[in-house]
């Protein structure tokens, strides 16, 4: 008996002087401005966590084993599954994680667009009907898989996609004739129901050279509670088809742009500068028909009103599955959002990746270097390869991210303060609270019962309330 009161004594104080030290660990490093960072990194793919670490590397961040040391934690979504899944509620005071909760809801294809649907249709109408319009204008029609199998119009072309499936796999562009979409559901056999197929309409595209494109749009949210959007346009490019386009062919190369599909062709390796563009392309592309600023204020309300949808529930989510000390600074996520440009010269949502780091297809390191360069600085994790204006040294006083202010009166105020502060040394585009958008989302920011609650809600605690129109305001108008 005495001895097994001895390995119990001591098992609890090694247990006391692991949440000690932990807890020196993170409230120094946050709290004080310190600069050894550590990041610690889950079961991401080798190929990608070789370039994880090289950029982290690069921004001065050590890698550690030990979850409870590192001030960033950088999950895969595989973390999160099986018997030693993470919690939300495991992250602790002073340490970061780049997983949200509730952001599943804008990652899946069925939920979102059902959200999307959901705003489109209670702003369809009266002063509030460019909202809707503006909503329904982005997303493609797509077609659940068999159920609306009927509804898919004759003879068009169309693009089949897994719900379930990543990275291009499975992928086919086929024409609505006979049977072709019916056998080729019957060719996924058991797995056709776990996969979740739908057909979506095919949006005529915009070329480059004559080839088909796509955006792969780089955005940072913090929060979830209040959320903060930020738009990263340096660190965003453009993937290039390798064949050329013709909507009478339907080889994969001409209409599918995901690099994993293209890295199928030899050429693709050979000439990556053709085929991976930067986002500043796009000006040339445009040339004299369309303004830059204004494509990227297009993306920007494709970005809000994405996450926006989805206002209610992530705020709930922060709310039950959160630590209470970290909804305001302890999550966040990078979000890749793949946009496809018509001929019309409009803006299309295709997909939200999360996760998009780590791949060595599409981006180069250098613009891997500046996406990690900026959010870093931005989270309050070192500015020394920020874009803008970079640091030498630590960040300035008046720009920490100190933890403690979330216990004085405004605290998250001059948090919020600061945050804007290390967004002006990257090349990141602030987008949520800002009079930059929000004035194009009124109508939700007013709204009773469901959305405008929890915006105005989260536009108070950054102290951000002349975003929020009152009564008196609008009778001004």
């Amino acid at each position: 008996m005495c001895h097994i009161r001895a390995v119990a004594l001591l098992f609890f104080c090694r247990a006391a002087v692991v949440l000690l030290f932990f807890c020196h660990v993170s409230s120094a490093t946050f709290e004080e401005g310190h600069r050894d960072m550590k990041a610690w990194y889950g079961v991401w793919a080798p190929q990608e966590l070789e370039l994880i670490r090289r950029v982290a590397a690069a921004n001065e961040v050590a890698e550690t084993k030990l979850f409870a040391n590192a001030n960033l934690l950088y999950p895969h979504l595989q973390n999160f599954k099986g018997p030693d899944a993470l919690k939300f509620k495991m992250v602790q005071r002073g340490q970061k994680m780049n997983i949200m909760p509730k952001m599943r809801s804008v990652g899946d294809r069925d939920t979102l667009e059902a959200r999307l649907l959901r705003l489109a249709q209670a702003f369809g109408g009266g002063s509030a009907g460019q909202l809707g319009a503006n909503i329904s204008s982005f997303v493609p029609k797509t077609y659940p898989l068999p159920g609306q199998l009927n509804d898919v119009p004759a003879n068009s072309l169309v693009i089949l996609k897994s719900v379930n499936l990543h990275g291009g796999a499975g992928v086919q562009v086929v024409r609505h004739v006979g049977s072709v979409i019916e056998d080729f559901l019957k060719s996924r056999g058991k797995r056709m129901k776990w996969e979740s197929w739908m057909a979506q309409e095919y949006v005529d595209p915009l070329l480059i050279d004559g080839k088909k494109f796509h955006i792969r749009l780089m955005v940072l949210v913090r929060g979830p509670s209040p959320m903060r959007v930020w738009m990263l346009p340096v660190s965003s490019y453009l993937c290039v088809a390798t064949a050329n386009f013709s909507a009478e062919s339907l080889d994969p190369l001409a209409h599918i742009t995901n690099p994993h599909v293209q890295a199928k062709n030899p050429e693709y390796f050979i000439n990556p500068d053709t085929y991976t563009k930067p986002f500043s392309a796009l000006e040339d592309v445009f040339g004299a028909r369309k303004d830059l600023a204004t494509f990227k204020r297009e993306l920007g309300h494709i970005v809000l009103a994405s996450l926006l949808a989805s206002a209610p529930e992530l705020q709930d989510g922060s709310a039950r599955e959160s630590n209470p000390e970290q909804r305001e600074l302890g999550y966040f996520e990078m979000l890749g959002y793949d946009v496809l440009v018509g001929s019309d010269l409009k803006p299309r949502l295709i997909e939200v990746n999360r996760c998009p780091g780590g791949t060595k297809l599409g981006s180069s390191e250098k613009s891997k270097l500046e996406y990690f360069g900026d959010f870093f600085c931005i989270l309050g994790l070192g500015c020394q390869r920020a874009t803008r204006n970079a640091t030498i040294g630590e960040i300035p006083a008046d720009e920490v991210e100190d933890w403690r202010l979330l216990s004085q009166p405004a605290g998250m105020v001059e948090l919020w303060r600061r945050e804007v502060a290390r967004t002006q040394r990257t090349e990141a585009m602030l987008l949520w609270p800002s009079p930059y958008l929000a004035p194009d989302f009124d109508a939700l920011i007013e709204e009773s019962t469901l959305w405008g609650p929890v915006l105005r809600s989260w536009l108070e605690e950054l102290g951000e309330d002349k975003l929020i129109r009152r009564t008196s305001d609008r009778a001004e108008l």
